[in-house]
């Protein structure tokens, strides 16, 4: 059971290039559960089509596939993507949301769901508790704000967060500056203080995180969350759990031209 790709020969007939499996050197499968593999393509074929070029270094070969069923159909107008590129995220991409809910950290799956729909906000089975006691979740944009075209006296500085924000990237250009998200949870202890001298010695003024200031600072506002009857946001503990992700890709790819 080796299944077998078929390449060009020196006489211009199909010949057997490599064995590599039973679906050959990758397989396909389609959210339509449609299912292609390597395996079924052969030189010649007016379907699934192979052949085996040489590449312009002389030193290596392209395996070129070619099939209807590789098809991949995108619809077009969606807003800030015209003449964009279409990326394979392999086979098990991951898209999760992540939101404060009734005191609890919640995540949904966008894979699976419309978790930006209204009516799915309420849905435990959708946006589903990994963590309670929480009652605030923040975060903001870091961009790379680097207009000017370097030189030897000014090196480049691409990768490097400039200024952090709440605005919502537009356009491609604007995204690829992204180059990090930080973020901030704080949650609360589910015991009361009753004691009024150790409230006010505690708890005066709100937790703070790395956003809190700054251009566009985001500070942490706890007068609106949910507290036991004849307490005040006050009357609680809280810590706050911070951290900087990189968004490594974008680092790596640089500030595209004209961006």
């Amino acid at each position: 059971g080796q299944g077998v790709e078929h390449g060009v020969g020196g006489t211009g007939q199909g010949a057997s290039l490599l064995n590599s499996g039973e679906t050959g050197l990758w397989s396909a499968k389609f959210q339509d559960g449609r299912e292609i593999d390597a395996s079924g393509f052969a030189a010649g074929s007016p379907s699934n089509s192979f052949t085996c070029e040489a590449a312009a270094d002389g030193r290596t070969r392209r395996l070129i596939y070619r099939s209807a069923a590789l098809n991949v159909t995108v619809a077009t107008g969606a807003a800030g993507v015209t003449n964009g590129t279409l990326y394979d995220l392999g086979p098990g991409p991951t898209i999760l949301a992540y939101a404060v809910r009734n005191g609890n950290l919640t995540v949904c799956d966008f894979i699976l769901y419309d978790c930006g729909a209204a009516a799915n906000a309420s849905d435990t089975t959708k946006w589903v508790s990994i963590a309670s006691n929480i009652v605030i979740l923040r975060a903001q944009y870091g961009r790379d704000t680097l207009t000017t075209a370097p030189t030897v006296a000014t090196p480049p500085t691409y990768a490097k967060v400039d200024t952090w924000d709440q605005t919502t990237p537009t356009g491609n250009c604007a995204w690829t500056r992204v180059i990090a998200v930080r973020f901030a949870l704080v949650a609360r202890n589910n015991q009361i203080d009753t004691d009024a001298n150790l409230v006010t010695a505690i708890n005066q003024n709100a937790p703070v995180w790395a956003g809190s200031t700054g251009t566009d600072a985001d500070t942490i506002d706890l007068s609106a969350t949910a507290v036991a009857a004849g307490a005040t946001w006050q009357n609680y503990r809280y810590k706050v759990i911070q951290s900087v992700v990189p968004i490594r890709n974008v680092a790596w790819m640089g500030v595209p031209v004209g961006c």
